[in-house]
């Protein structure tokens, strides 16, 4: 099963949806796995800019999995990934649908590049998310800096309330 997989990953004019799906796949193994292979570097190279054309949640998706494949050692990203295509929604997009939503600590977070603990007391604060609301959570978590703190072992990454 695993090499047909393989298979459905490089062949994205068969059933361009199955490709996705099998490069989902392949990404998720190798996060997975004790000492993956480098199974979709040829992938990248050949493919980068079919990822690129799949709507922006899938795509912001895609290209998080392949970058956080790349900062754990998992694949060689060449040639390399942009930025703006981690994102489902570019910065000044989540800033318009903010405006006049009253979600002022989320304006005032994306403005300032609040880091991950600032922005866990900001989600652990909120009794209910609205749209705008989420959106601006899921950009803080798909831009570059992301929400990964850069040394996960020293940051409470749940604040629990108190």
């Amino acid at each position: 099963m695993h090499t047909s997989i393989l298979l459905a990953a490089a062949l994205p004019d068969d059933d361009f949806p199955i490709f996705l799906f099998a490069t989902a796949l392949v990404l998720t193994d190798m996060r997975q796995a004790d000492d993956p292979p480098d199974t979709l570097y040829w992938n990248w190279v050949a493919f980068h800019a079919q990822y690129a054309l799949v709507c922006p949640a899938l795509r912001a998706a895609l290209m998080r999995a392949f970058k956080a494949a790349e900062l754990a050692g998992r694949i060689d990203l060449g040639p390399a990934q942009e930025p703006a295509k981690c994102l489902k929604m570019t910065r000044e997009a989540v800033l318009t649908l903010l405006d006049g939503s009253g979600e002022r600590s989320l304006t005032s977070a994306i403005l300032a590049g609040a880091d991950a603990t600032e922005v866990g007391w900001i989600w652990s604060l909120i009794d209910k998310v609205s749209g705008p609301a989420l959106a601006a959570f899921r950009y803080l978590y798909e831009r570059p800096e992301g929400l990964a703190p850069p040394e996960p072992a020293t940051v409470t990454l749940i604040p629990w309330k108190s």
